[in-house]
């Protein structure tokens, strides 16, 4: 599944998506614009996330001229590119995405809860 994302009607986010559809069986006639896939496949298929790992990294310059063309109108800035890889609790992958975000308009943030 690829996803354009918008924040105030201006591209955001380029997000390549993908689920295994031998898990998630029929799951590309239930997704729509508003549907929020960790929550279709928690709910409907009852996935169990036990691991989740991400991976970002700035670059310099983007390969994919869908994303450079979406996101910029085909000029070459930099952008961040965020991989996700989510296990259940049989350390099986069961879903993967790769975003491309425009910098400008991410906000990382970080909490941590400190035990004394």
């Amino acid at each position: 599944m690829v996803r354009g994302v918008y924040a105030e009607d201006k591209p955001f986010s380029v997000d390549y998506a993908y689920f295994p559809m031998f898990l998630y069986q029929g799951i590309d006639q239930k997704i729509f614009d508003d549907t929020s896939t960790y929550r279709l496949i928690r709910e409907e298929y009852q996935a169990k996330f036990a691991k989740a790992h991400k991976s970002i990294e700035f670059l310099s310059q983007c390969s994919d001229t869908y994303v450079m063309n979406f996101l910029t109108g085909g000029n070459r800035i930099p952008l961040i590119s965020v991989e996700k890889q989510i296990e259940n609790d049989r350390a099986k992958i069961i879903h993967y995405s790769h975003f491309y975000l425009l910098p400008s308009l991410l906000k990382f943030s970080i909490d941590i809860d400190i035990k004394s």
